[in-house]
């Protein structure tokens, strides 16, 4: 197997006893092997949200009593998306994505020879509403956070990161003190965006001065340490730090981190940047996701009936 993983590296089945072997096309391929192949060609955050969804869809499996690699149809994964739906009551987004990780493994495994058959092709999947559900931060929502944390260098910065950046919480912990430098006299920072795919930005001076208390002397490592022990900041601890804040700052209850993204995109657009600067900044691989982010905002502010309804009714007037 190439790459950094190995099938006995992989524990996505969990506590499952499945078939240790299954034949498929002709072949002797075990559920480890094939799991490996199919999260080898991802990175990082996306990597780890198909082998938790591929987990969660394998011990569905197990409990139906079905082989994984060879008994599912799609109807059983069909099924599978409405109980998520109607039982465990998660968001369409998420059923779309936990279902979206089962037809990509299938896929892989039938364009890769290692299926005879494709048992997601034609799964439908949840529609995923337009409108963003995130609560809505504004600019001065954002100012009154960054002034709740500024005692603490660290949870200030992590604002100024997911705020003023609109960087992803994984990307905002995963930021290297070797990606910063300098191009021309403007502060830049190299950071790995979604899909490994690395982009450099350039720093206004309120977040280079953050990044300058937090990181200290240090030359190397992560911007973002937590604890006592200074490690790196992990995921859950900054959606707690943001949570924690929020509630300080007297904000909705519902304000996290996540939501500091989309409040980038929105104060961005509003200000007037073009569309595409805004993709561009937040590294939408696709326009839409962008305007998703920005709640409709221009949909409302542009008025397109009300401006159709002002220029017949002004050309009624003229015809009297």
């Amino acid at each position: 197997m190439s790459g950094d993983i190995e099938p006995a590296d992989i524990r996505v089945t969990g506590d499952l006893q499945p078939a240790p072997v299954e034949i498929v096309a002709k072949r002797e391929v075990d559920l480890a092997t094939a799991t490996a192949a199919f999260l080898v060609g991802y990175r990082g955050a996306t990597r780890a949200n198909h082998a938790t969804s591929l987990r969660m869809w394998f011990r569905w499996c197990s409990e139906h009593r079905l082989a994984a690699l060879v008994d599912p149809t799609r109807h059983h994964i069909e099924a599978y998306g409405l109980e998520l739906d109607e039982v465990r009551r998660l968001r369409p987004s998420s059923v779309a994505q936990r279902l979206g990780s089962v037809i990509l493994f299938y896929r892989h495994l039938y364009e890769s020879g290692l299926s005879e058959r494709d048992p997601a092709a034609g799964v439908r999947r949840p529609r995923v509403p337009v409108d963003s559900t995130a609560p809505h931060v504004d600019a001065q929502c954002l100012a009154r956070l960054l002034r709740t944390a500024e005692p603490n260098p660290t949870a200030h910065l992590l604002i100024c990161l997911l705020g003023l950046m609109g960087l992803r919480v994984s990307e905002a912990i995963g930021a290297q003190i070797t990606g910063l430098g300098v191009i021309g006299d403007r502060r830049v920072i190299t950071i790995a965006r979604k899909g490994g795919k690395r982009q450099t930005l350039p720093l206004p001076p309120a977040v280079a001065g953050a990044i300058d208390r937090a990181v200290g002397r240090r030359t190397e490592g992560p911007l973002l340490l937590w604890g006592y022990w200074r490690e790196p900041m992990s995921r859950s601890q900054a959606y707690r730090i943001v949570k924690r804040l929020a509630a300080e700052a007297g904000l909705d209850r519902r304000v996290h981190a996540h939501a500091l993204r989309h409040a980038f995109v929105t104060i961005a657009l509003d200000s007037g940047q073009p569309l595409q600067s805004v993709q561009a900044s937040a590294g939408h691989n696709d326009a839409r996701t962008t305007m998703r982010y920005d709640r409709n905002r221009l949909a409302l502010e542009r008025n397109v009936s009300g401006v159709v309804t002002d220029v017949v009714l002004g050309a009624l007037e003229g015809e009297e």
